[in-house]
């Protein structure tokens, strides 16, 4: 079960912990394949099959059975390791388990301290076999305390688990020590993983959501500074006035620039609404609806030049138009001047430059250049959460380029 499951969770979650369960499933493999051999040397019937060699036969039972014996208390120490809840004492949680190991490899050389096995294939005990029982034990008091720090931390569900996996462990302990039902730590070790498996993939799942929560949340926050960063009541008011003049003169441009000023407030409000992103043709075009307002004002003299190579291509709403409308406002500003779009594909990347032969730090307060960097930030992270753009900003006594740049969705 745990193999399975953590296959199909393998490349989808970064569940915590999963290393650890990884290298609990490799030794309760290994611990089966052991005391599988272990029990097949303590057949009689394998001495048929050793009849060149039968003396072979304690020897192999005997390195079956220590490894086994210097393994066993790694797994529940891996379980310790991840219940833990500090990790800076996890070096000193494993001193139990490699004294055990010291202790049985012994057997390796000969020596009974731990056991040994007789000519006979009889299984002895040694005067430290115990230290099986208590490092195993010890770890099961680590786990007790760790349910004491946690209920005192009010962490409920997490004390219900590590509870679920102590009283199991000294379950199975008191069962193999008593005799009572042999072979039972393996299974019941494997259990109380897959229980704090469950647990954690739980936990994660919960985390993930209160993440994409937060994230919703800050969307929508920037939304709301989107807003009112961008439609600017300075600007509404502008227009309309220019709108209203140019109904007394010239009722065909006014028409016109009725028509910009609709889609210039549709460009705006719509952004509010959309997560996906647009064609690169239709942010041009609510860009022109400003650039269409803001040329219908005869008192500024303002150029705007285009070179389009590249348009096949996405970027989140009013990526463009917000810089063109600074570049407008605090670049070229009331006295007129150059603005230059251009798009081009350059390594693998669509590029977007806003050039203007204005300077914007001359004639701006305190206040709005804040507010510039604000806005230019905000355009920033847009494009780097929806489509892993980037936004750099260049400004000289002679102008100011804004260069974008966005991966190509295929790449």
């Amino acid at each position: 079960a745990l193999t399975v499951i953590m296959l199909i969770n393998r490349k989808k979650e970064q569940i915590p912990g999963t290393k650890h369960f990884i290298f609990v499933m490799v030794l309760l493999f290994v611990l089966t394949i052991i005391d599988a051999l272990e029990a097949w040397f303590a057949d009689p019937e394998w001495r048929t099959i050793f009849t060149h060699d039968p003396e072979m036969i304690p020897i192999l039972r005997m390195d079956m059975a220590a490894l086994s014996y210097i393994l066993r208390p790694f797994i529940i120490m891996i379980e310790v390791f991840v219940t833990a809840p500090r990790r800076k004492y996890r070096i000193f949680f494993a001193i139990p388990a490699v004294l055990n190991a010291l202790i049985f490899a012994t057997a390796f050389f000969g020596l009974r301290w731990a056991f040994y096995i007789d000519q006979g294939n009889r299984w002895h005990s040694g005067p430290l076999h115990y230290s099986i029982y208590f490092s195993q034990m010890f770890y099961v008091f680590l786990l007790a305390m760790f349910l004491i720090i946690y209920l005192k931390r009010n962490n409920i569900k997490r004390s219900a688990i590590v509870f679920l996996i102590v009283v199991q462990a000294i379950l199975s302990a008191v069962m193999e020590y008593t005799n009572t039902l042999l072979g039972t730590a393996d299974p019941i070790t494997a259990l109380c993983v897959l229980e704090y498996y469950f647990y954690m993939a739980a936990n994660y799942r919960k985390e993930i959501q209160e993440s994409l929560a937060d994230k919703e949340l800050h969307i929508t926050r920037q939304r709301m500074t989107l807003l009112q960063n961008q439609i600017r009541p300075h600007f509404i008011f502008n227009s309309l006035s220019i709108i209203r003049s140019l109904a007394k003169h010239d009722s065909t441009r006014a028409v016109s620039a009725i028509d910009s000023f609709s889609d210039y407030l549709k460009a705006h409000v719509y952004a509010l609404r959309d997560e996906e992103l647009i064609p690169f043709s239709e942010e041009l075009s609510n860009t022109r609806a400003y650039l269409d307002l803001v040329q219908a004002d005869t008192r500024r003299n303002i150029v705007v030049e285009y070179d389009l190579k590249e348009d096949s291509f996405m970027l989140p709403p009013l990526s463009l138009e917000p810089i063109v409308e600074n570049s407008i406002k605090h670049g070229v500003g009331g006295q007129g001047g150059l603005v230059r779009i251009e798009s081009y594909r350059e390594d693998d990347m669509n590029v977007i430059r806003i050039v203007d032969n204005g300077t914007p730090q001359g004639g701006m307060t305190d206040q709005e250049v804040k507010r510039l960097g604000v806005g230019l930030d905000n355009t920033r992270k847009r494009l780097e959460m929806q489509c892993k753009g980037t936004l750099d900003i260049n400004i000289t006594d002679h102008g100011t380029t804004v260069t974008i740049r966005i991966p190509d969705r295929k790449e």
